[in-house]
C-alpha cells in the first residue's frame, strides 16, 4: 500500500517538472515581475486598451503559475 501511494507521488513530481519545463516556470516569474513593474508605473492606465491587455496575460501567468506551484 505506501509503496503504490509512493509512486502515485513519484507520478505526480515528475508530471510537475515536465509541466514546470513546459512553461519555462523560471521565465514565468520574471514575466510576472515584468508585469508588476508595468503596472505600477506612472501612466500605465491612461492607456486603457493597453492596460487591460497587460493584466489579462498577467492573470493568465499567474493562474498557469498557481496550477502547479
Amino acid at each position: 500500500m505506501q509503496a503504490d501511494i509512493q509512486a502515485d507521488i513519484d507520478t505526480i513530481n515528475s508530471a510537475v517538472t515536465l509541466l514546470k519545463q513546459h512553461i519555462d516556470f523560471a521565465s514565468a516569474h520574471s514575466r510576472l515581475s515584468d508585469f508588476e513593474t508595468q503596472i505600477t508605473s506612472d501612466g500605465f492606465w491612461d492607456n486603457q486598451a493597453q492596460a487591460q491587455k497587460v493584466m489579462q496575460e498577467k492573470n493568465h501567468f499567474e493562474n498557469q503559475l498557481a496550477i502547479i506551484e
